[in-house]
């Protein structure tokens, strides 16, 4: 192979089978005349680290200096540069027929920029710049077809902005800046249908604000802000029909009171303002549709009072108020089909009287009010179906007499 490598050569490959140990050396060492790829690459192993690609993991190529041409069979770019973790440009390349850009760059750890490719044709760009940490500029690209952006610009810490790309077409953002450290704002996408937003902004810890985002078309936005730290109000935006909300505003350490939140679509609330630690006051939750809240405001530590919900759906409270220190009043709400309200209270230090419940469909009462040692007071419970009552009242050192129900309620179950 030696004398081989002596002369630069001109390769053609029409299949992955094509690849061989010498043209693997030779893409590293700069060996080569050029390179022209006539098939289309695909991501060839489950967690997406490994294509089809010649370049695929070629983790010691820093620099490309030979030509790269895609062939007209050639209609995705799918990982072509996945795990090269040491290139430090990516090449100018003809991608006018290439229709997927899926992991095209995942792991490309120091490329600083990406060149303006032709996108005219792109339907997915999945993951195509995810890890790129060092990546500080985006080029406005033609995404107008563009369905799948999840995971696009995934853990690019140092990138602070990107460009109003055409996302009309755009149906899937999940993931798409998470992680993404250094961004402080983000243009005005169009996301009218788009369905899934989960985690769009996940550890956005420097976004300070947000654009008008159409959620209409929505239906999850799980972990949408979570650990955005720097938000300081939640933003503006039309959040009724999103049915899963769980842990959407969880982290956000900056905000202090929300006035109204329509989550009337809402099944899934759980953990939604959870370690939001400087919230005060949430004035109003539209939830009627709401099965589970556990752990919506956990770790409120701020908050004084408990919102007026409809619960009359929800089966599941547990560690709902948890932690919340400076929590006083909670409102009379239906919570008649709630079976779990498992430390739903607990270390509530500053509650001294809660009102009367309707707990007709209660199973499990346990922790509910452990360690809430400013209670005082507490209204009647249904509690015929329950069935655990453990720790229930355990630490309440201001409460006079455990209630009557609790007292049955234990004997009945021994």
């Amino acid at each position: 192979m030696e004398n081989n490598m002596n002369s630069k050569k001109d390769y053609i490959l029409n299949s992955y089978e094509e690849i061989t140990d010498e043209l693997k050396l030779r893409l590293a060492t700069g060996t080569l005349k050029s390179l022209v790829i006539n098939y289309s690459l695909k991501i060839i192993n489950q967690n997406g680290t490994v294509s089809d690609s010649p370049f695929s993991n070629l983790k010691t190529i820093r620099r490309i200096g030979y030509e790269i041409r895609l062939g007209e069979n050639c209609r995705s770019v799918a990982g072509l540069f996945a795990g090269c973790e040491n290139l430090e440009a990516i090449p100018e390349l003809n991608t006018e027929n290439a229709e997927d850009f899926t992991m095209m760059c995942l792991n490309c750890h120091k490329i600083k920029s990406l060149p303006a490719f032709d996108t005219g044709s792109a339907k997915s760009m999945k993951g195509m710049l995810e890890c790129c940490f060092s990546l500080e500029n985006v080029p406005v690209l033609n995404t107008s077809d563009v369905k799948d952006f999840s995971y696009c610009f995934s853990a690019c810490s140092n990138l602070k902005s990107v460009p109003a790309w055409d996302t009309s077409s755009a149906e899937n953002m999940d993931s798409m800046f998470d992680n993404c450290y250094g961004l402080t704002s983000v243009p005005e996408f169009n996301t009218s249908r788009v369905r899934n937003f989960n985690c769009m902004f996940l550890c956005c810890t420097n976004l300070s604000s947000v654009p008008a985002l159409d959620l209409s078309a929505g239906e999850s936005a799980v972990s949408m802000f979570d650990s955005c730290e720097h938000l300081t109000q939640i933003p503006k935006l039309n959040y009724s029909g999103i049915k899963k909300a769980s842990m959407m505003f969880m982290g956000c350490q900056s905000v202090r009171t929300v006035k109204y939140l329509d989550l009337s679509s809402a099944v899934d609330i759980s953990y939604i303002f959870a370690h939001c630690t400087s919230l005060e006051t949430v004035e109003k939750m539209k939830t009627d549709s709401c099965v589970l809240a556990r752990n919506a405001f956990f770790g409120c530590a701020k908050l004084t009072q408990m919102p007026e919900m409809d619960l009359s759906k929800a089966m599941d409270i547990s560690e709902i108020c948890s932690d919340c220190i400076s929590l006083k009043k909670v409102p009379e709400i239906n919570i008649s089909s709630v079976q779990n309200f498992n430390h739903a209270f607990s270390g509530c230090t500053a509650l001294s009287e809660f009102p009367d419940w309707n707990t007709a469909g209660a199973l499990n009462f346990t922790g509910m009010f452990l360690n809430c040692t400013g209670l005082k007071k507490v209204g009647s419970f249904a509690t015929d179906t329950a069935e655990i009552f453990r720790d229930m009242f355990k630490g309440c050192t201001a409460l006079a007499n455990p209630p009557q129900y609790y007292l049955k309620g234990m004997l009945r179950r021994r």
